[in-house]
């Protein structure tokens, strides 16, 4: 085999690689989410500090103090906890403005060091694995949040149709 031809063979393969690239862009899901939180989420909504939100009784995911689902309590705060004496994290809540005393949101900025982004992986990971439900995680170059789906609502999920 000449050397033309193993020339001309590499540069077609470079060629179609390249153009494959180009016809097919990856999506960037977690500018996505970023772009979400900072564009939709942060503007008009007062931000506090999630600790303090859930110790004065507080919503996110229960509808009140009566919902037996107890999400809030027995999984939301001790995860938030454990992110924020662990990973170092800061979490806050966005105030729901149509339902005073609810969150619309709940949400951090990642760490920036690699210690205490493994140490978020592996409290997410542990805490989830006690909870009956799913974890859903928007997670973004630099924000995290979190919806939380009990057991039920996951099963609802899974067995719906889609269009």
């Amino acid at each position: 085999m000449s050397s033309r031809k193993v020339v001309f063979g590499l540069i077609a393969l470079c060629a179609l690689a390249a153009l494959g690239y180009w016809m097919y862009p990856r999506t960037d899901y977690a500018a996505i989410a970023d772009d979400n939180v900072v564009d939709r989420w942060l503007p008009g909504r007062e931000k506090v500090d999630a600790l303090e939100f859930f110790s004065g009784g507080g919503h996110f995911i229960d509808m009140d103090e009566e919902d037996e689902r107890n999400i809030d309590a027995k999984v939301v705060v001790p995860l938030i906890e454990r992110l924020t004496d662990e990973a170092n994290m800061n979490w806050a809540v966005l105030l729901d403005e149509n339902r005073k005393g609810y969150a619309f949101a709940i949400l951090a900025p990642i760490p920036e060091d690699s210690a205490n982004v493994e140490a978020m992986d592996r409290v997410i990971a542990e805490q989830e694995a006690k909870f009956d439900g799913k974890f859903i995680e928007q997670r973004g170059h630099d924000w995290l949040s979190f919806e939380f789906l009990s057991a039920d609502e996951f099963a609802h999920l899974e067995g719906a149709e889609t269009p």
